[in-house]
């Protein structure tokens, strides 16, 4: 807690304020002690304050498969909605490489307001068949460091073998 002014002469308001960013979601409580020689003791105020969840996103769907045949044609973009608890927010969004290349994955738009709806798409079709896994984050200042995360599957199988042909 902090006080302001810490001194001065009877007859002042004064400013308290808290400094919530190191401190988890909960209800803390301190007090201010108030000494002066023209007090016969010290007075001391309680103070109490709760700190909330910051904005919090809401990602629908919750995560993304994508399939496709190695060599073969892209899976159709999906779309991710998203929406956040107070309101319109400014949002950044990024891709987050797993064993699925940046450089395979699209993300649009990449910065704006919420609502929105995203479009995410596979962009390569070089990759070797099995499973590929990275991550949309959604970053929102309101919401500081706890970034909305959209996990994303990829997984590509082989070509299907023509069946042998004798003669």
């Amino acid at each position: 807690l902090g006080v302001t002014p810490s001194s001065g002469s009877t007859q002042k308001s004064l400013t308290v304020t808290a400094e919530p960013v190191s401190l988890g979601v909960g209800t803390y409580t301190g007090s201010i002690k108030i000494t002066s020689p023209a007090l016969p003791q010290a007075q001391t105020i309680p103070v109490t304050f709760q700190v909330t969840p910051g904005t919090v996103a809401t990602v629908t769907p919750a995560s993304l498969v994508f399939t496709q045949t190695a060599g073969g044609a892209l899976p159709s973009a999906q779309n991710v909605t998203i929406s956040t608890t107070e309101g319109s927010q400014s949002f950044i969004a990024s891709f987050v490489k797993g064993t699925l290349p940046a450089s395979a994955v699209s993300v649009t738009p990449v910065s704006g307001t919420t609502p929105i709806v995203l479009s995410i798409r596979i962009l390569s079709n070089s990759l070797a068949a099995g499973s590929y896994d990275g991550s949309v984050n959604i970053a929102l200042p309101a919401a500081g460091s706890n970034p909305a995360s959209i996990p994303i599957t990829l997984k590509v199988t082989n070509p299907a073998t023509p069946p042998a042909v004798s003669i």
